[in-house]
């Protein structure tokens, strides 16, 4: 089954592939577009499509004249109509339709769209039973509780009438650009966005002459004209050009016979019935007639004038047929001279060819038998060789034997006792590594021992269980106000944290320097320190630490050894957590086991965050590590699973391509916002004292959900389970 989905959604088609996949057993082979433009374009070249499933919501509009917005919908879903031969339409309306004589819905079934998705049905399940068992006419009716009788309205104007109105409008704009060639093919692009097939036809047919003619001259509006009426425009065209070359003859340059100009009258009258039915015509078209009448009067004038000057061109035209023939005879013989010489040269070419054939072959036979004699030769160099080693093997094995037979006893009797002294040897050797695994494996009892012990202390510092996480997002998303709370939850479960701010503006200083001089300057040496290798911080408790610099000193804008920097710190903590923003050394993001990304709910610093992630992809880094925390979450339409689907995928400002940056299974955490947290957090700040217990039950259980994922900690057994997370 071959699909086109027209959706808007690259997710929702393959959600919809799968499912029809898990319901039918079949695979959908299919393609996305996202325009109305690009979805006629792709059923104009390609026609094998099984399916077309078309949303109403394919594109975004601002437009607040409904009717306008469903006229253009419509004109759409028409043109693909008229595209399409063996494929089934099914159409997702928006939720504003009804079953019930909804106008829109009628007007897509008079034109053979019978497959509507509505209301209730607007879902994946039915999506699929649609594409797997398409509705016919009498199904749909029924259905969709189709009137046979049309109601009266915009949308159910007949599809072959314009009112009056609106064509006098348009001949009036015609009017005014009269002589303007150039723009007449472009008046009617925007004329054809408004109306169907057939109304276009009716509005052609009252075009004057030259602008009808200019138009379908176009290749894209052929389709407005019957087999009959294109075989007239040919016609028109040929003589178009004749008359350009014939030295500009008749009267207007545009010429058509009299059955031509008969029929053009006829559909002319029957379009102006077909408008105006059971009404008289206004006096302004009584005018374009009359207006038509003297151009043809005008035109038989010209063509008696076009028939006498043809007839003196075509004595001119047969002598110059004979003086042609006369040419090209002459040029035939010049021909077949030419190739009577080239087959000469080509046999000629030929027997040498054979010689040199020849004399090739007999070469070839001569380097075989020179090839056969080496080889030969190189044959009786080896047999002889083989022969020689053999001999002085044999020799060699007589001398070796010789020289055992000749071996006396006191000397194998010293041998006899170098084996005994080297066996005893072994055995002591295997007794003293016997002891030596015995005092390794008390050793490692007793370091296990040792270890629960710092354990139980809060000091697990177990290099198989240390983890690098970073935090990174967009400005004012709230990245270091999450790394402050992760970093006191986990320090209040007895992990040992270090926190290092790797920001630009380092903000970790202004929280925890408390004014105080000595702080201070550990500040201003702390990653100069780290770089060495010596484990230099600002205390926050016991088992959280704090790695920062002054923000502008020479120190923040040295070039740092950040793999050292890391090294020092992940080896002095359980868990190094780096707050990070978009200009952090991309160092600190391939070091990482987990990225979390925190983005807010202002989408509108979604492009920037998309656009890191994409970075960070391209640069080799695995993205599979990233989880999302969205951030200050509010109950609204924008939900986070919405929120994570925007961030999965990077779109092109100019939308000319997208780029998938996360699996569609990424793990997120939502935190939600509380003014009352807000207020608490901006007093801690402001007495450099962070203490988050007082914050609102739902703000901790978040953080605690984070924390388990960053390092999880088994609380069971430890006194602090009593004093809650940020005790």
């Amino acid at each position: 089954m071959k699909v086109l989905f027209a959706l808007g959604s690259e997710q929702t088609s393959k959600r919809v592939a799968e499912k029809y996949l898990e319901k039918y057993g079949d695979e959908l082979e299919y393609k996305n577009v996202f325009y109305f433009k690009a979805l006629l374009d792709e059923v104009k070249k390609n026609k094998s499509y099984d399916r077309i499933v078309i949303s109403e919501e394919l594109e975004q509009f601002e437009l607040k004249n409904i009717e306008s917005l469903d006229k253009f919908i419509f004109n759409n879903v028409d043109n693909v109509t008229d595209e399409v031969e063996d494929s089934e339409i099914i159409f997702i309306c928006s939720d504003r339709r009804t079953k019930d004589h909804d106008k829109f819905v009628e007007r897509l079934f008079n034109i053979g769209v019978y497959n509507t998705l509505i209301g209730d049905e607007r879902n994946i399940t039915s999506l699929c039973e649609y594409i797997k068992n398409p509705m016919n006419k009498k199904q749909a009716k029924r259905h969709l509780n189709i009137n046979p009788v049309v109601s009266d309205g915009t949308l159910s104007t007949r599809d072959d009438e314009v009112e009056e109105a609106q064509i006098m409008s348009i001949l009036k704009y015609y009017d005014g650009i009269k002589g303007k060639t150039e723009e007449y093919l472009p008046a009617f692009d925007r004329i054809s966005e408004q109306y169907s097939k057939n109304q276009l036809k009716v509005i052609l047919n009252f075009l004057p002459a030259d602008v009808k003619n200019e138009i379908l001259s176009s290749e894209r509006y052929i389709f407005l004209i019957d087999s009959n009426e294109y075989q007239n425009l040919q016609n028109f065209n040929n003589s178009q050009n004749n008359s350009n070359k014939q030295a500009k003859r008749g009267l207007f340059g545009i010429m058509k016979d009299n059955k031509n100009k008969e029929m053009y009258r006829k559909n002319t009258n029957s379009s102006f019935q077909g408008v105006f039915q059971n009404s008289n015509a206004p006096t302004s078209l009584e005018k374009e007639r009359a207006k038509l009448e003297e151009e043809e009067e005008a035109l038989k004038r010209a063509e008696e004038e076009l028939r006498k000057k043809e007839e003196m061109s075509k004595k001119m035209d047969e002598e110059l047929f004979k003086a042609q023939q006369e040419e090209l005879r002459k040029r035939a013989e010049e021909e077949a001279n030419k190739r009577k010489q080239m087959i000469e040269q080509e046999q000629s070419v030929q027997i040498e060819q054979d010689d040199f054939e020849k004399q090739q072959a007999q070469l070839r036979k001569l380097a075989e038998q020179q090839a056969l004699q080496r080889e030969q030769e190189e044959l009786k160099k080896k047999a002889q060789q083989e022969a020689f080693e053999k001999a002085r093997e044999e020799q060699m094995r007589k001398v070796a034997q010789e020289a055992v037979e000749n071996v006396d006893k006191s000397e194998q009797e010293k041998l006899e006792e170098e084996r005994m002294k080297i066996e005893k040897e072994k055995i002591a050797l295997e007794e003293a590594r016997r002891k030596l695994r015995e005092q390794s494996e008390q050793y490692a009892k007793n370091s296990d021992m040792a270890s629960q012990n710092r354990y139980s202390r809060g000091f697990n510092t177990n290099s198989a269980e240390k983890k690098i996480i970073t935090l990174v997002g967009a400005p004012k998303s709230g990245v270091t106000f999450l790394a402050n709370a992760i970093s006191h939850q986990l320090s209040s479960a007895n992990v040992l944290v270090g926190l290092l701010d790797m920001t630009k503006d380092n903000s970790l200083y202004y929280i925890y320097n408390q004014n105080d001089k000595g702080l201070r300057k550990i500040a201003s040496e702390c990653m100069q320190k780290l770089a060495e290798g010596v484990d230099s911080y600002i205390p926050a408790n016991k088992n959280l630490k704090i790695y920062t610099s002054i923000p502008g000193s020479a120190e923040s804008k040295r070039a740092y050894r950040n793999k050292a920097i890391i090294d020092t710190a992940k080896e002095a903590n359980s868990v190094l957590l780096i707050d990070a923003d978009f200009w952090t050394p991309y160092e600190y993001f391939e070091k990482a086991q987990e990225i979390y990304i925190v983005q807010d709910m202002d989408i509108m610093k979604m492009q920037e965050t998309t656009m890191f992630i994409r970075d960070i992809k391209n640069r080799g880094i695995d993205t599979r590590k990233i989880k999302i925390i969205v951030n200050k979450y509010v109950k609204c339409l924008l939900t986070p699973k919405k929120l994570v689907e925007g961030l999965s995928y990077y779109n092109d400002p100019q939308m000319s391509f997208i780029d998938e940056l996360l699996d569609s299974k990424v793990q997120y955490f939502m935190v939600p916002f509380n003014v009352e947290n807000y207020a608490k957090y901006v007093d801690c700040v402001y007495k450099n004292v962070i203490d988050f217990r007082k914050f609102t039950p739902d703000f901790i259980e978040a953080i605690k959900e984070i924390s388990n994922s960053v390092y999880r900690v088994d609380m069971s057994n430890m006194q602090t389970k009593k004093r809650g997370i940020f005790g």
